[in-house]
């Protein structure tokens, strides 16, 4: 091996982050369209979301790419995450542009479709936190609300 050769180790494919709950950041979303294997296009959101193990807090983050099937079937899978976007963004208009820097929870857990030897990695349950502007601006308020009954 030449001294400039970078070695790539068994241990570097290994995933630094199990299945289970996650905290999550996400750090870009955009439409897509991709082919199923009836050869129809379908729309998806392509997320990158850096992803922790809620449980192991020091532990490794892992930058995973996650597709969104857009369905609008009420009460789906869809639905339920784009209802969680839209409360912590209070709007009623969903774009994948309102997703970026977005923090919570989820879990995360790997699909391997049959005959494949792929797994791909998939997040449900998804809770979203408020940023943390509007969680101090909140706290202002309420500290200035409460002093003004105190008295002293």
């Amino acid at each position: 091996m030449n001294s400039n050769e970078e070695a790539i180790y068994l241990d570097d494919f290994k995933e630094k982050v199990s299945d289970g709950a996650v905290s999550f950041l996400i750090t870009d979303a955009k439409y897509d369209m991709i082919k199923t294997k009836k050869n129809e296009d379908v729309q998806i959101i392509k997320l990158t979301v850096e992803v922790q193990e809620l449980d192991n807090p020091a532990g490794d983050k892992e930058v995973k790419n996650i597709n969104l099937f857009v369905n609008k079937t009420p009460r789906g899978s869809f639905h339920r995450f784009v209802k969680a976007v839209l409360e912590v963004v209070r709007t009623n208009a969903f774009t994948p542009s309102l997703l970026f820097g977005l923090k919570g929870k989820a879990m995360l857990s790997h699909y391997t479709p049959e005959g494949s030897e792929f797994a791909y990695p998939q997040m449900n349950d998804w809770v979203f936190y408020a940023t943390s502007d509007e969680v101090s601006e909140a706290l202002e308020d309420y500290l200035d609300d409460g002093l003004d009954d105190l008295d002293f």
